[in-house]
């Protein structure tokens, strides 16, 4: 079976429904294990998945820290916008058990070598991808109280650094969403040049804060440690992407599983 074949099978897949949760996998099937191509082409599917479900997460968490009103979810409508940042993250962690169990399965089976060095290839994405969003929820949402603590806004220069500098991180987010949207690993190579750009602009703005505080504005003082832990977090997401656009572009996955 090829990657295109199978690609046709992933859009007439039924969706999964399950009563009373969010918690369930869209594409992986144990019953697809016999057919190597296949199973890994669902793996590739449900990873695609997790990708887009981290993208939200990392686009709504600069929120708390540029408005002062919280809205609503974008997507969804009926939660608190931090209700819906924890269901992602928990949602995150079931996939990616999910996920590497059924790679481990796969991997017990009799398979090519370049097989072999593809599942592990995904199995990495898949750890970096649970990183990102253990990033997001366990050291980025913990600052959003730090901060009202604060009831200090950052400077307005700060701010907009901020806001920039996140931009950035979550553009590269959503290349890596294509990546996986295309299967075009030859677009995680875009990934891996402009990581080298915003390594630049961190360090940038990094220095731009501390003439700040050197120069004691009042604003930058105060909040220094909230600004100085969020622009952590966002250059080692920052980091595990590069890391993942790394993985990807040296051992083409998606080439592997027939695409072009």
């Amino acid at each position: 079976i090829t990657g295109l074949t199978a690609r046709l099978i992933i859009k007439i897949l039924p969706d999964k429904k399950q009563a009373d949760t969010y918690l369930v996998t869209k594409y992986l099937d144990k019953k697809m294990l016999q057919n190597p191509v296949l199973a890994l082409d669902l793996v590739v599917a449900e990873i695609g998945r997790t990708v887009k479900i981290i993208v939200r997460m990392l686009e709504s968490v600069i929120i708390p820290f540029t408005e002062k009103e919280l809205p609503k979810d974008k997507y969804h409508t009926e939660k608190g916008l931090m209700e819906a940042l924890d269901m992602r993250e928990e949602e995150v962690d079931f996939l990616e058990k999910e996920i590497t169990d059924f790679i481990m399965e796969l991997s017990r089976r009799e398979l090519e070598s370049n097989r072999v060095t593809e599942i592990f290839a995904l199995l990495s994405v898949t750890n970096d991808l649970e990183s990102i969003s253990d990033i997001i929820h366990r050291e980025i949402v913990p600052l959003v109280d730090e901060k009202r603590k604060l009831k200090t806004d950052f400077s307005d220069e700060g701010k907009k650094e901020l806001i920039k500098y996140h931009a950035k991180v979550l553009k590269q987010m959503q290349r890596l969403q294509n990546v996986f949207e295309k299967r075009d690993a030859f677009k995680a190579v875009k990934i891996l040049v402009k990581n080298k750009k915003n390594i630049d602009l961190e360090s940038k703005f990094r220095k731009s804060h501390f003439k700040r505080i050197k120069h004691n504005i009042d604003n930058s003082v105060i909040t220094h440690k909230v600004h100085s832990d969020l622009f952590d977090s966002l250059k080692q997401i920052s980091m595990y992407l590069s890391s993942i656009a790394g993985t990807i572009a040296e051992e083409s996955p998606f080439e592997m599983l027939g695409e072009k």
